[in-house]
């Protein structure tokens, strides 16, 4: 199976909308906490700035949406309460966001050829680091992130918007 990865269009926004809907009610059947909620987050005005920004991208399988992420150099303010591994200044950082594969596509090695992705743009950049937050529960992702050489620099309490709760922060040095 070969995995494409794009930047995502206003076009898409609605395709990708439906991908995170499917998403969270997948994680709620399984009962796996992964702090997104229908009409909360993410949000379709979130992913368009994302998307104009060209920092939304896509996974596409035979023509199907398989995934999506969004890779920026925006961390929450939280970033600063651990010891990352990587010493390096903010704008060498960056900073994954809201990765989710399909339902129909989990456990087909989308989501691992997105973080392979991530990590050879981010070095083709020269970024010296990517970061990323995670719900503490959401043990199926932390898991994927551990398998490709993500690193857990520590435990958490981190507001987005209205949600608060606790997340594992994770480092991939470049």
């Amino acid at each position: 199976m070969t995995v494409q990865m794009r930047t995502a269009t206003a076009g898409d926004i609605p395709a990708v909308m439906a991908l995170y809907e499917a998403v969270i009610a997948q994680m709620e059947q399984d009962h796996i906490d992964i702090g997104w909620a229908q009409g909360v987050y993410p949000t379709a005005a979130f992913l368009e700035q994302a998307a104009a920004a060209q920092q939304l991208y896509l996974a596409v399988v035979d023509g199907q949406l398989a995934g999506a992420l969004i890779l920026n150099r925006q961390a929450n303010e939280g970033y600063q309460q651990v010891q990352w591994q990587v010493a390096c200044a903010e704008q060498d950082v960056a900073v994954l966001h809201t990765l989710a594969t399909a339902p129909v596509f989990r456990g087909r090695g989308v989501g691992k050829a997105m973080l392979q992705f991530v990590i050879q743009h981010c070095r083709l950049r020269g970024d010296a680091a990517i970061r990323l937050d995670v719900v503490a529960g959401n043990l199926p992702a932390i898991g994927l992130y551990q398998a490709v050489g993500f690193r857990q620099m520590g435990q958490v309490l981190l507001r987005y918007g209205d949600m608060e709760g606790s997340f594992v922060l994770m480092e991939y040095g470049l």
